[in-house]
């Protein structure tokens, strides 16, 4: 396959850039007005980065999914079936089963990648805790495009 067809594959969106995040219900409200909808697509990928603070970070983020809506909380996506999160140290290090806690000021100035890997219709980030002012930028992967069925005919 050429490069140009993969890139014909890909669909790259921000879902919001160098926002300023005092906490984690901040970091909710900026991010989870509305889940990201995989319909279309095999693939769908979080890039999460928190800009380098000297702050000790306190954060934790674990993806949830739903079937409901684009507004529903949904539930925490299970670790070790539905999700990857990797560090880009390049280690390429599995992260806590998907859960990533950073609790350093060493977490921050990294980009960590959310791989979702269920079936849901959407799917978020969500941090359940947080309180100190860390930059978040969040930029939405989605590839390998889901073609409609197809049909035979058969020829009697």
């Amino acid at each position: 396959m050429s490069m140009k067809d993969l890139l014909h594959r890909l669909q790259l969106k921000v879902l919001f850039e160098a926002t300023s995040c005092a906490n984690a219900a901040a970091f909710n409200t900026a991010f989870t007005t509305t889940n990201v909808d995989t319909q279309g697509f095999e693939t769908n990928m979080l890039l999460l980065h928190a800009t380098t603070s000297a702050s000790v970070s306190n954060y934790v983020f674990t993806l949830y999914d739903t079937d409901v809506s684009a507004t529903d909380a949904g539930a925490a996506v299970t670790p070790t079936a539905n999700t990857l999160a990797v560090r880009d140290d390049n280690s390429n290090t599995k992260i806590s089963a998907g859960v990533l806690t950073m609790t350093a000021a060493a977490d921050n100035g990294h980009t960590y990648i959310f791989e979702y890997l269920g079936n849901k219709r959407w799917f978020r980030l969500n941090a359940a805790t947080g309180s100190v002012t860390v930059s978040f930028d969040v930029t939405l992967i989605q590839s390998n495009l889901r073609h409609g069925p197809y049909y035979t005919t058969v020829v009697a």
